[in-house]
């Protein structure tokens, strides 16, 4: 989360609230309406720097993945 947050300001994003997508799933997201840039950090409590299977947790991480670099071409 330090180095999600380093790269927000080092963009000039703003972090905007965070958004629980689960009991266990946490998004953080940096942005800015002057910047094309876009920053998001998952916090999945008990995971770290895993990337956990679906099954382990509420979040599908690779769609979430997908879907995010396909936001980019919008």
């Amino acid at each position: 989360e330090d180095v999600m947050n380093y790269y927000g300001n080092a963009q000039k994003l703003t972090l905007n609230d965070p958004v629980s997508l689960s009991d266990k799933v946490i998004e953080y997201t940096y942005d800015s309406q002057e910047s094309k840039f876009k920053v998001q950090c998952v916090a999945i409590k008990d995971c770290h720097h895993g990337w956990p299977e679906e099954r382990l947790t509420p979040l599908n991480t690779n769609k979430y993945v997908l879907d995010f670099f396909d936001s980019l071409n919008k």
